[in-house]
């Protein structure tokens, strides 16, 4: 059986179509959206929107207000875009579509009967956008005839026109092209009879011009009335029955007669706080006489108080009597005042009676102007204001939340009174912000934030073009058709009034109108009445209040404001200074901290904290597009040695030959002779040279090295000195290169990458939790910088995080053990230690006393690399220039002087050592005369140290171990070799303590505070709970008690309190000028002593070894003779200075 179709037919599908200021407008109905109350397709010109409104069959239950909402929906593919957000679909309503729904909302809610509580939606859809024919214009119109021809009581219909001002001619509906010259943007919307909605934006534009284009539109709109007329009187449908809100018109009737002289007295006063309180108080009035005989009174308190009110203040301003006593053309009392906010970059503060609003002006660069992804031309905005309305400044108590759609109204409408006043881009090349927060509001508080915006402005330096001022006007209308306007309405005035009429603008003309109605519109001659008495208001407070605030825009911006430079460069020249990548000018950014915004046009705008880092950036700018002349000398760093020359950057990306023929004076052999390659080529350091370095590697090569590495253990290398290093390596010799480097200066990511660029094979980084400072670098950094390159690590992101985190957790277990450093330092290519040294050297110092000198240990540092003739610092050398250093430091001693007051003193061991030749032999050799002392007439060695290391006898090794050891492994013993002091310490400890390796690392490093419990899990299935209860006092034999819980059972052991267990006893110190005294040079704890009493000994030989903080220092005999005695034995802590044994 074949499948039944059927054309779907359209019966009621009509068109009614009209010449709209020489565009066709064209409104459809009955073909979409049909089970809608009423739909329609509008389309002007080839703007197509669609419109669609609902309502409800029955009113909203428990609301006093008609439940109108007006959404106007922009859709992107309207302009042939897709969206910009992440999710690639439209989301929450941009700024100007929430306006576009005001622009409708206003003018058609006070047509809709006053008591109707039916729900109503208006839904306005844009599908197509010719910017020649406004959205916003066919939105309305279409909105207009929907709800005319539907069920829905309305006393409509309206029409809607745009007005221009182009070449001192008035336009309706201005195209594309005349909006971008037009010198005011004006909406209209009006009845037959009357305008119902002004909402303005002029260019200083006189009063008689806005006036004569609102008259103009007024008369075009009415041909739209009629073609809306024609649609309901051919498909209109019948109005609807509808249930009236309830009112109680017996009760109001009796309250207004019997409480109308003490109504009046409460409502007769400027502050409304007070007003409040007394109608509150005359509320409990009505309940104590009516609620009796009206139970139900409560439902409609807040319309007796709202239809009350109306009723006395409608009275009163028809009489010429204003609810606190000002006269119709009289406004509160004003206050103004700048410079309110010190470190922001501009305030002002504008009070009008109880209304306060306080303006903050903020300034940044080009970059932050606000992007815009919307179906308007402008894609983003320089100018911005914003207004915010807490719930404190109405004394109500409610949290804050995002701005609503009367907060957007407002900001814009300030911003759109003062965007004509604001500099070019050219005269004032900032982004500007301006934030109103009203924080008290008794009416007009749009008009405030105008006021306050400008003193706010000219606070922050920001050259506007003539200072704005706004003000409201009032309305009340009798039943005779007679009105009385009123300026700087309150309040309470704009809650039961007919109209809050807004002007901004200058001396000289508009900027700015809103226009809002409670009733069915406005008649030309009020519409004149009301331009009239605010011109003369807004020049007033411009005059009087603030001008004499402050005279003109400061002349200078905030300090705490950006500084800016604009130059122009050749467009051509942009892609120079961005660079590969981006990589130019993010240099100038890290090097200067300026921010950089460059246009298509060749434009840039720098922005910095201060007027020095612009300069900085500039020249740098200058500097990368400048064209070197002929005859002129320039000064550069050399970055290529050729054969024939060396390439010398006269600017990033400009190089200049210098030919081997003009490097110097005389006859050169080679280019490296004459100079280097930056930072590796320091002409003042010229031992490791580029040469030096090709040379070492093909020297490595030659003897059968498979892979070389570069150990640059103080992370000196810098990353251009890196990528030159390598990139020269991988030239000259064939196996693959790796590098090792450390991040104590924070640029070794950069090494890192520049290395990966010039060909690295393998670089050494750590995981991002346990890098940085003096580890190595950051391999999630490295891999995510190469990540969809050519050298992409291939490494997962995701999984190096979940690495990361684990031993960021561990490592804060281990933190009391950190080294101190807290920052990255550049000080290190300074001072060039290395990074593992660096980390221990502080704590080191600090247990020698000497924190307080750390600087001046470093410094020393450095003077002994340069004693040393700059020598290879890696373990053990790097150890041995930190142990002179210290003790240089602590012995007060310079390189001028520690030849000559060295002689009397003992060297520590790891000196000894090295001058003694068993580090190996450095390559510029040793300094004899320092040599001389530190040995002390001893003979170094001339051979490789392991040449003179007899043969291990591990068998006796392990006959040595079992001293303390009964029955050692072969590891162990290996152990022993190595390091024999550490093996026996650690066997020492283990047999004091047990075994330990399951107890958690917090516990065995910081203890357990009071009422902690530990877990051990002291083998699978058995697992000890300990919980520390307590220390007790010292007892007279120096023991203390522990007390804890093990296993939930309470146990007390006794141990021995070391502190108490010392015997304080005043030590004796060595005289350093009896040489038959002999003393310690350093404190720390004596780790040996080679002789006893009665044995004979020769000047110059070891007597006692002591050692702090792995730094050994052997003491020696000043003299020869005898040991007489011996006052210290292994193990004491001893001071600097203090008599370890005489001889005689």
């Amino acid at each position: 059986m074949s499948t039944i179709i059927k054309h779907k037919q359209f019966p009621k599908n009509k068109k009614w179509t009209m010449d709209l200021c020489g565009r066709p407008l064209t409104i459809e109905v009955g073909k979409v959206a049909e089970l809608a109350n009423a739909a329609a397709m509008v389309t002007y010109g080839e703007t197509t929107v669609m419109v669609a409104v609902t309502v409800a069959p029955r009113p909203r239950d428990g609301v006093d207000f008609f439940p109108l909402s007006v959404d106007f929906e922009e859709k992107l593919y309207a302009v042939g875009r897709i969206p910009g957000s992440f999710m690639r679909r439209e989301g929450r309503p941009s700024l100007p579509a929430v306006l576009a729904s005001r622009l409708i909302d206003r003018p058609m809610r006070p047509l809709f009967p006053y008591d109707f509580r039916n729900d109503v939606c208006i839904t306005c859809t844009v599908m197509s956008v010719d910017h020649d024919c406004s959205p916003e214009v066919a939105a309305m119109i279409g909105a207009s005839a929907c709800v005319s021809y539907s069920e829905i009581p309305f006393a409509g219909p309206i029409g809607c026109l745009e007005v221009g001002y182009v070449d001192g001619q008035i336009v309706l509906n201005p195209n594309q092209e005349q909006r971008k010259t037009s010198r005011m943007d004006v909406t209209v919307a009006a009845t037959r009879e009357k305008v119902v909605m002004i909402e303005a934006g002029a260019d200083e534009i006189p009063d008689e011009i806005m006036y004569a284009g609102i008259v103009k539109a007024h008369e075009e709109i009415r041909k739209q009335i009629d073609l809306i007329d024609q649609i309901v009187a051919e498909i209109g449908k019948p109005k609807m029955e509808y249930e009236h809100a309830q009112f109680n018109q017996e009760l109001f009737d009796k309250i207004t007669t019997e409480f109308m002289d003490e109504a009046k007295a409460a409502m007769d006063t400027d502050d409304k706080n007070v007003r409040e309180e007394r109608w509150n108080a005359m509320i409990d009035h009505w309940h104590e006489k009516y609620l009796e005989e009206y139970p139900d009174m409560d439902q409609y308190l807040e319309e007796f108080t709202y239809k009350f009110q109306k009723k006395i203040v409608k009275a009163w301003l028809l009489e010429g009597h204003r609810v606190d006593g000002r006269a119709k053309n009289e406004i509160r009392p004003l206050a103004a005042e700048v410079g309110v906010l010190p470190r922001v970059h501009g305030s002002g503060l504008f009070t009008r009676g109880q209304t306060q609003v306080l303006s903050v002006c903020t300034l940044d660069t080009l970059s932050a102007c606000q992007k815009l992804d919307t179906i308007w031309e402008e894609t983003e905005k320089r100018y911005m204001h914003h207004y915010n309305f807490p719930g404190y400044s109405v004394g109500e108590a409610k949290p804050a939340r995002s701005p609503g759609r009367r907060e957007i109204g407002h900001g814009a409408l300030a911003e759109r009174a003062l965007l004509p006043v604001i500099p070019s881009v050219e005269e004032f090349p900032y982004a500007i912000r301006v934030v109103s927060e009203v924080v008290s509001s008794n009416g007009s508080t749009s008009q405030g934030s105008i006021c306050g915006s400008t003193l706010a402005l000219m606070d922050a330096g920001v050259p506007i073009k003539a200072p704005v001022a706004g003000i409201s006007c009032g309305l009340i209308q009798d039943d005779n058709g007679g009105f009385t306007t009123f300026i700087d309405i309150q309040g309470v005035e704009d809650f039961h009034g007919e109209m809050d009429f807004k002007v901004a603008g200058t001396k000289k003309g508009i900027t700015a109108i809103q226009m809002d109605l409670k009733n069915d519109g406005l008649t030309m001659e009020i519409i004149k009445n009301a331009l009239d008495i605010t011109y003369d208001a807004r020049c007033e407070i411009l005059d009087q209040i603030m001008l004499p605030c402050i005279a003109e825009p400061r002349k200078e911006v905030s300090k705490y404001a950006p500084k800016m430079v604009i130059m122009h460069i050749n467009p051509d020249n942009i892609r120079d200074v961005i660079g590969k990548g981006g990589s130019v000018i993010q240099k100038i950014v890290a090097d200067t901290g300026a921010k950089i915004d460059i246009d298509d046009d060749g434009t840039i705008h720098i922005a910095a904290a201060d007027a020095s880092a612009c300069d900085a950036a500039k020249k740098c700018i200058d500097d990368i597009v400048f064209v070197p002349e002929i005859g002129k000398l320039y000064y550069g760093r050399v970055v290529r040695l050729m054969t024939f020359g060396a390439f010398v950057e006269l600017a990033p990306g400009k190089d200049g030959l210098v030919h081997i023929s003009k490097l110097a004076d005389h006859r050169i052999e080679k280019v490296e002779d004459a100079c280097k390659i930056g930072d590796i080529l320091d002409p003042k350091r010229d031992k490791y040279t580029l040469n030096y370095y090709v040379k070492m590697a093909k020297e490595l090569e030659h003897r059968g090295a498979h892979m070389l590495c570069i150990k640059d253990m103080s992370g000196i290398l810098k990353p251009y000195a890196a990528k030159k290093l390598v990139s020269t390596l991988k030239q000259e010799i064939g196996i693959p290169i790796q590098l090792h480097t450390h991040d104590t200066s924070g640029n070794q990511v950069a090494a890192c990458l520049l290395a990966a660029e010039a060909g690295v094979d393998v670089v050494d980084l750590a995981i991002s939790s346990m890098a940085g400072m003096t580890s190595q670098p950051s391999m999630n950094a490295v891999a995510a910088a190469l990540q969809g390159t050519e050298r992409d690590t291939g490494l997962d992101l995701e999984r190096l995080q979940f690495l990361t985190n684990y031993w960021e957790d561990v490592r804060k277990r281990y933190d009391s053990f950190e080294g101190g450093l807290q920052c990255n330092n550049a000080d290190i290519y300074r001072y060039e230690i290395p990074g593992g040294q660096y980390t221990n050297l502080k704590p080191q110092v600090e247990s020698l006393g000497l924190g307080s000198r750390f600087t001046e240990v470093k410094e020393n540092y450095r003077l002994v690399n340069q004693m040393l003739g700059d020598i290879v610092k890696v373990t053990p050398s790097s150890k041995m220039v930190g142990d002179l250093a210290i003790f240089m430091t602590q012995n007060d001693l310079t390189p001028e002087t520690i030849v000559e007051k060295g002689e009397g003193l003992a060297f520590p061991d790891s000196v000894v050592s090295y001058f003694s030749g068993m580090m190996g032999q450095p390559a510029c050799g040793f300094p004899k005369e320092l040599q001389k002392v530190v040995l002390k007439g001893k003979q170094p060695i001339a051979c490789r140290p392991g040449q003179l290391l007899p043969p291990v006898d591990f068998d006796a090794k392990k006959k040595e171990m079992q001293a303390f050891d009964p029955d050692p492994s072969r590891r162990a013993v290996l152990s022993y070799c190595l390091y024999p002091k550490v093996v026996e310490a650690f066997v020492k400890q283990q047999k004091e303590y047990g075994y330990i390796m399951r107890l958690g690392s917090h516990a065995f490093f910081h203890g357990l505070a009071v009422g902690e419990t530990n877990k051990v899990n002291i083998a699978d299935g058995k697992t000890l709970v300990i919980k520390y209860l307590g220390l007790g006092d010292i007892d007279k034999d120096g023991m203390r008690t522990v007390i804890f819980e093990l296993n939930g059972i309470r146990r007390e052991v006794q141990v021995p309190d070391e502190a108490a267990q010392k015997n304080i006893v005043k030590v004796p110190m060595a005289d350093p000028e009896d040489k038959s005294q002999v003393g310690a040079s350093i404190p720390g704890a004596v780790s040996k002593i080679a002789v006893k009493a009665g044995d004979r000994v020769e000047k110059n030989q070891t007597l006692v070894t002591i050692e702090a903080m792995k730094m050994e220092t052997a003491i020696t005999a000043r003299m020869d003779g005898t040991v007489d005695t011996v006052e210290v034995k292994e193990g004491d802590t001893v001071k600097g200075g203090q008599l370890l044994l005489t001889i005689k």
